[in-house]
């Protein structure tokens, strides 16, 4: 009787486990832009500012100052796995690290990203050259086709919405075959 009742809760648990779906949410009032490599979302009163085969870039515009942006990019020239894509993030955060002044790593996540391989969510508040404190959020993404998209998104830190900068990139999905 244990064994039938210890089978019915396995079955349960990865049937529940397993009626995900392959596609991202779009966060409510978000519309998304898609570009051939991906789908990325963003929120009311932001505008696109460019979309190609390569990139897609939104802002919310008539903000004085730095204005609360998000772009998401393929990388065309990176190709590899798990340890390359590693390697690149590790190098992409050194060398922007580097040109930012007080960075204060905030938080590493392991994110789902639809249609990924692997994704990671770094956020940080930094200051930029001109002395703007910055709110910011780098995503990383390994698609099956072992191609590297990178996500940012940041606003001033005095008006900063983490939560919404976040939901920007977790919108993201990834197109069939990039």
């Amino acid at each position: 009787m244990r064994g039938t009742i210890l089978v019915i809760i396995v079955m349960a648990v990865v049937t529940v486990g397993c009626t995900g779906t392959d596609s991202a949410e779009t966060p409510d009032g978000f519309t998304p832009v898609e570009a051939p490599f991906a789908t990325m979302a963003y929120p009311p009163g932001w505008d696109v500012q460019g979309q190609s085969d390569t990139e897609i870039r939104v802002l919310q515009p008539d903000v004085e100052g730095l204005p609360p942006s998000a772009a998401l990019t393929l990388d065309d020239a990176f190709t590899g796995g798990e340890a390359e894509f590693e390697a690149a993030v590790q190098g992409t955060l050194t060398v922007l690290n580097n040109v930012r002044t007080d960075v204060e790593e905030l938080a590493v996540d392991m994110v789902d990203i639809a249609g990924a391989t692997t994704a990671e969510l770094h956020e940080f508040r930094f200051s930029t050259a001109q002395g703007d404190a910055v709110h910011h959020f780098d995503l990383f993404v390994l698609t099956p086709e072992g191609q590297l998209l990178y996500g940012r998104s940041e606003a001033p830190v005095d008006s900063a919405d983490p939560a919404q900068l976040r939901a920007i990139l977790e919108s993201v999905e990834v197109a069939d075959g990039s």
